[in-house]
C-alpha cells in the first residue's frame, strides 16, 4: 500500500498508511510509527537486542552509556540472578559488541551491591567511571576504570560530624590572644605636630591622659570638609611598618554638637619619604552607641610597590561636617588608638559575643578579611 503525504502547516507533512483518498486533509491513521521533532515527522528510532539474557536472569538494576576520555564506549550495568544472595546485585561493563564483563575489587573480589529499590547511576570523569545510589547504605559510591575488570574500588565517605565545629580568632599570627599593635599618642604636640585642615582647629585638640584618645578640636559653626594629619615619628611609637600589613582600625567619636558623616571618611598614608601618599580604601560604619568604627586597607586588587611602606611616616583623616556647635569648645572629634594590621578590640569583642559565627583569622594580609570579612561585619552592625 503506498504511502502519502500532505504539506500540513509546521508537521511538513503527516505519513499515513493509508492512501488520501481515505483521510481527510487534517487526519493521519496514525501515528506510532514516527516522532514528531522540530515539526518534522522521522521514522521512529527502533531497538535491537545485542546481549543475551544470562541464565538464572531476575532483573536489571541500572543500564548507563559511558563514554570514556579516549572514546571508549561502554555500559554499566547492575544485574542480579536468582542465584545471587537476597536483593543484591553485581557489576559489569557492557561493550557496543555486546559482551558482558564482570567487574571486581583487585584480587580479585567479588562485589556485592545493594540498593536495588532505585536504578544505579554512573559517569565518567578523568579516567574513572563513578557509580552511586543513595539507598546502598554501605557503600553508595564507588568507581572503577572503564575497560578494567579487576578496578572495583569503594569510595570513603566523609562521617557525619557528632559535634558542632569549633572556631577560634587568632588576634597575632603565633597564635597568642594577645592584641595586635595599638599605636598610642604618646609624644604627640597637638599644637605644633598636627596639620589641621577645613574647619579643624588645634584650638581645643589635646591627648588624654592616658595618651590612648586624640581630641580634634574644630572652629565655631563649622560645615566644611576637613582634615586633620599628624605623624608616627613625633609620637614615642615612631614610623609604623606597613609593608607586610594591610589594614588598620581605629574608632570616633564626636563630642555634644559635632556630627560627621561616617561615609566620607578617607584615610591616607603618607611614606617615611614624606611626598608618597596613599589613600586607602576605607569603611566606616556608626555602631549603636554612635561610635563610628574605621577600617581601612590597602586594596588587595593593585599591585603596590610595598617595600616604601616599612617607613610609615604620616596619617592623614578626611570627612565631612554635618553640623556642629557655635560654641567651638562643643565641636571635638574624638580618635581612639589604631590599631594596626589585624582586629581591634571591637572587633574582637563583637565575634566573642557570637560564638556561633566564629572564623579563623591567620594574617591581615589575607583578603578574606580584606574583603570578605569586613562588609559581612558592617551587615552584622546594621542588623
Amino acid at each position: 500500500m503506498p504511502v502519502h503525504w500532505n504539506s500540513l502547516g509546521p508537521f511538513l507533512g503527516l505519513v499515513t498508511s493509508l492512501s488520501d483518498r481515505a483521510i481527510g486533509l487534517t487526519y493521519a491513521a496514525d501515528l506510532q510509527n514516527v516522532v514528531i521533532e522540530d515539526g518534522v515527522l522521522d521514522v521512529r528510532p527502533g531497538y535491537r537486542q545485542f546481549s543475551a539474557s544470562p541464565a538464572d536472569w531476575f532483573r536489571a538494576y541500572g543500564l548507563v552509556f559511558l563514554l570514556g576520555d579516549d572514546g571508549t564506549e561502554e555500559f554499566f550495568l547492575v544485574q542480579r540472578l536468582n542465584s545471587y544472595a537476597s536483593n543484591t546485585g553485581r557489576p559489569f561493563f557492557v561493550t557496543a559488541s555486546g559482551t558482558r564483563t564482570e567487574i571486581r575489587a583487585p584480587g580479585p573480589t567479588t562485589v556485592s551491591l545493594g540498593g536495588l529499590t532505585n536504578p544505579w547511576r554512573a559517569f565518567v570523569f578523568q579516567g574513572y567511571a563513578y557509580c552511586y545510589n543513595k539507598d546502598e547504605s554501605t557503600n553508595p559510591l564507588n568507581r572503577y576504570v572503564p575497560g578494567d575488570d579487576d578496578s572495583w574500588e569503594t569510595l570513603s565517605q566523609v562521617p557525619t560530624p557528632s559535634t558542632g565545629l569549633t572556631l577560634s580568632l587568632a588576634r597575632q599570627p603565633d597564635g597568642s590572644t594577645d592584641e595586635y599593635e595599638k599605636v598610642s599618642f604618646a609624644g604627640l604636640a597637638p599644637a605644633s605636630e598636627i596639620t589641621y585642615g577645613g574647619d579643624a582647629s588645634s584650638t581645643g585638640s589635646s591627648v588624654n591622659a592616658s595618651s590612648d584618645e586624640l581630641t580634634i578640636g574644630h572652629v565655631a559653626d563649622p560645615d566644611r570638609p576637613s582634615s586633620f594629619q599628624f605623624g608616627f615619628n613625633d609620637m614615642t611609637v615612631g614610623d609604623i611598618d606597613m609593608q607586610d600589613r594591610d589594614t588598620l582600625t581605629f574608632p570616633l567619636r564626636e563630642d555634644d554638637a559635632l556630627q560627621i558623616s561616617p561615609s566620607s571618611i578617607v584615610v591616607e598614608l603618607i611614606a617615611d619619604d614624606g611626598t608618597t601618599t596613599f589613600a586607602l580604601d576605607t569603611w566606616a560604619e556608626r555602631d549603636s552607641d554612635g561610635v563610628i568604627r574605621v577600617f581601612a586597607q590597602f586594596p588587595p586588587e593593585k599591585q603596590l610597590d610595598r617595600a616604601i611602606w616599612d617607613g610609615t611616616r604620616d596619617i592623614q583623616v578626611s570627612y565631612d561636617i554635618i553640623a556642629g556647635s557655635s560654641t567651638a569648645n562643643e565641636n571635638g572629634l574624638i580618635m581612639g588608638q589604631i590599631t594596626i594590621g589585624g582586629l581591634a578590640d571591637w572587633v574582637w569583642g563583637e565575634w566573642r559575643a557570637r560564638e556561633d559565627r566564629g572564623l579563623v583569622y591567620c594574617r591581615a594580609r589575607l583578603q578574606l578579611l580584606q574583603v570578605w570579612l569586613w562588609p559581612r561585619l558592617l551587615d552584622r552592625w546594621r542588623d
